[in-house]
């Protein structure tokens, strides 16, 4: 490059001085327009590149297209109509090195300290591997809150979604929810709860509470599964001798248990009875659904009187025992003449296979008998239907 001879003139043109001739000027034109100095190409320049060292040092600082390592701030394009940075979508580097950044198909990675990470993605679905913890909350706000919605339609064990009323989570197949243990809701599907509490006024720590089987938390109050139902008005029964309802307090008078060992009581005042006869049956399972042991089986038994006042309590009363299936006792007790009576009944069962109870009664001659208000059942589950004890025992 040092050996090309300039082909203007070293001195300055003037307009008294030296004035280039018009060959002279088509050159210069045709060198400006990117020609020779004659109508071909510049052709090739002679000598070694490194020693035109300012081309060379302009070289030096560009970054070679196969990589290499920036050592100043590199500041991208304003992202408008296209992004400022793209990375070409790959695989997961099969070797890492600290800082490296990578795209796949679905995710983005980068190596820190030794440790690959990903993005938590805000839309799509997504497996976190490693433990997040959220900072405490303040009186801004929760760290972390759940959008209602509804019922997922399969849910799978490890979901937990929120329905607007109740939290709800789905483990071992069934779906469990939570409303808050100071309206005295209980958790749902949950064989062995357990509850944390203090007493009523109490700064003390807070004590753990086992809810064993078939225990739940209703009103406020730790409570076994217990179920009653009463007649808060005379309730008119049909004209019939077939088994029937005992109650109208609901459509159906009727309440589905689950499998268990149940103890059961009643109380039980009818009127306007046949005369021919004042006695009736009483089954406690009726039309219902549920499945009774019969190993062992069930035993009930009732007591009480047929006169015409069924809030006597002078007369003397009589009664009978049945271990049958289903069971039921019929003519509670010795019949008479009077057109009302009045019965106290007892018994337990075992239930195998979850369904309905529908408390019922059998009048012996068909009459519009009335039952009346303050008629009542109970029945409480005791432990569960292969059980045989509780407590102590030796």
């Amino acid at each position: 490059m040092s050996s090309l001879k300039p082909l203007l003139p070293t001195q300055p043109v003037t307009a008294s001085g030296l004035k280039p001739s018009r060959e002279l000027v088509e050159v210069i034109q045709r060198i400006v327009s990117g020609g020779g100095a004659s109508a071909g190409s510049w052709g090739s320049i002679g000598g070694t590149l490194s020693d035109q060292t300012d081309l060379q040092t302009a070289l030096d600082a560009k970054l070679p297209l196969a990589g290499g390592t920036m050592t100043g701030r590199l500041v991208t394009a304003a992202s408008g109509a296209t992004a400022g940075l793209n990375i070409a979508v790959g695989t997961v580097p099969g070797a890492f090195t600290d800082g490296d950044i990578w795209i796949t198909a679905s995710s983005m990675g980068w190596r820190i300290n030794g440790t690959s990470y990903s993005p938590v993605q805000l839309n799509g679905s997504q497996t976190i591997t490693g433990k997040k913890t959220f900072a405490a909350s303040t009186t801004g706000g929760a760290l972390l809150a759940l959008t209602s919605g509804v019922d997922p339609t399969t849910p799978s064990n490890g979901d937990a979604w929120y329905d607007g009323t109740s939290f709800k989570f789905r483990t071992g197949g069934a779906t469990s929810s939570f409303s808050g243990v100071n309206t005295g809701d209980q958790f749902g599907n949950v064989t062995d709860q357990r509850l944390l509490g203090r007493a009523a006024g109490s700064a003390g720590a807070a004590q753990e509470i086992t809810v064993g089987d078939g225990f739940r938390l209703a009103s406020g109050a730790l409570d076994h599964d217990s179920y009653w139902i009463q007649l808060s008005a005379d309730y008119t029964l049909s004209n019939s001798g077939s088994t029937q309802k005992l109650f109208n307090t609901t459509a159906n008078g009727s309440i589905s248990l689950p499998t268990g060992f149940y103890l059961f009581q009643a109380q039980i005042f009818i009127s306007t009875m046949s005369a021919t006869s004042g006695n009736a049956a009483f089954d406690p399972l009726g039309a219902g659904t549920a499945v009774i042991s019969s190993a062992p089986p069930p035993f009930i038994s009732g007591w009480g009187f047929d006169n015409n006042n069924a809030t006597d309590n002078t007369t003397t009363y009589t009664g009978s025992m049945s271990t049958v299936l289903p069971p039921s006792i019929s003519n509670m007790l010795t019949a008479g003449t009077g057109s009302q009576m009045q019965a106290t009944i007892m018994g337990q069962l075992r239930v195998t296979t979850t369904g309905t109870l529908i408390p019922s009664i059998k009048l012996t001659t068909a009459a519009a008998a009335v039952a009346k208000a303050g008629t009542y059942f109970h029945i409480q589950r005791i432990g569960a239907s292969g059980t045989y004890s509780a407590g102590g025992w030796t």
